[in-house]
């Protein structure tokens, strides 16, 4: 949660989006996970899932920016 405002890429692979969300990173941000955790993801306060993509990169995000990003799986990560 420090790093997030301080790099310029942060993001997360497959399951990952799940720890960033718990942290309150994602939240107000359109992010992707594995299938299998959508769910569990989508119940998150404020955070916009979206199951069908292989990755997001948000810049409508909180305050305009545009450097977190998520993917569905290890293999769309790669």
């Amino acid at each position: 949660r420090d790093a997030e405002p301080q790099v310029r890429r942060f993001g997360s692979v497959c399951s990952g989006a799940l720890i960033l969300a718990c942290a309150g990173v994602l939240a107000g941000r359109r992010v992707t996970t594995h299938w299998a955790d959508a769910e569990a993801l989508s119940g998150y306060c404020g955070v916009d899932v979206d199951a069908n993509r292989l990755h997001t990169y948000d810049p409508s995000g909180r305050d305009g920016d545009a450097h977190v990003f998520t993917s569905a799986g290890v293999t769309a990560g790669i």
